[in-house]
């Protein structure tokens, strides 16, 4: 290739490109306010404010109703909770009384611990030997009792004569 040759080939290429028109930008033209895009578009506004009230309403709305359910299921986590502990509450007071029942004393039969009666005999048989039984009370003859101060001396049926000599026996010392 000669020089000629590539000169010509340039000067084509040159020739056949075309420049692209640079274009300024300017403000965008003014509507009027009856032409019906600029309406269109007002309206378009309008009813976007007003879908982003109802949606801001409707998450409000879901989430009191989130916090209801939460509420509705702590309550019901509460209830599980106190059956629970009232079935361990009359578990043990089955146990205590079982455990009375077989001869051993209040503070030792709240210890027991088994579940089933099997176990509650065995572990109250292990207890058992270290009860010592209680001697009976003795038993008071309902005639023996009397109200008010008695004295050493002999015993006056009339009240009266017995108050009297109650208290000539504390101012008389």
């Amino acid at each position: 290739m000669s020089e000629s040759e590539v000169t010509e080939t340039v000067e084509t290429i040159d020739t056949t490109e075309e420049t692209p028109e640079v274009v300024e930008k300017s403000s965008p033209e003014q509507l009027p306010d009856d032409h019906p895009l600029v309406r269109a578009l007002a309206s378009q506004k309008a009813l976007n404010k007003e879908l982003k009230a109802k949606a801001a309403k409707l998450d409000e709305i879901e989430n009191a109703q989130k916090t209801e359910l939460q509420k509705a299921i702590e309550r019901a986590e509460a209830a599980e909770k106190r059956a629970s502990e009232a079935e361990v509450t009359a578990a043990g007071m089955k146990r205590t009384q079982y455990g009375m029942d077989k001869g051993l004393p209040r503070d030792l039969a709240e210890l027991l611990t088994a579940a089933d009666d099997e176990g509650l005999d065995a572990q109250i048989q292990k207890l058992l030997p270290h009860v010592t039984p209680k001697a009976p009370e003795p038993k008071v003859a309902k005639g023996d009792l009397r109200s008010g101060v008695t004295g050493s001396g002999g015993s006056t049926a009339d009240p009266k004569e017995r108050a009297a000599n109650a208290i000539r026996q504390l101012f008389d010392r």
